[in-house]
């Protein structure tokens, strides 16, 4: 690989709720299956949960 390529990284956020997780996951597969066929070199999805409440260190 040349430092000239095309490299292509893919991140990804979803929130969600309690309530939502079957979407959640199948919205996140969906994200992840999509650009799996394109060639890229990387995927990241990260699911934030709305409902949860922040750990102690976080705040």
């Amino acid at each position: 690989m040349s430092a000239n390529s095309n490299i292509k990284f893919v991140v990804a956020a979803y929130p969600y709720t309690n309530e939502m997780r079957d979407e959640r996951n199948a919205i996140m597969e969906d994200i992840i299956t999509e650009h799996y066929a394109q060639q890229v070199k990387g995927i990241l999805v990260i699911g934030v949960n709305l409902h949860k409440q922040p750990c102690n260190m976080c705040r």
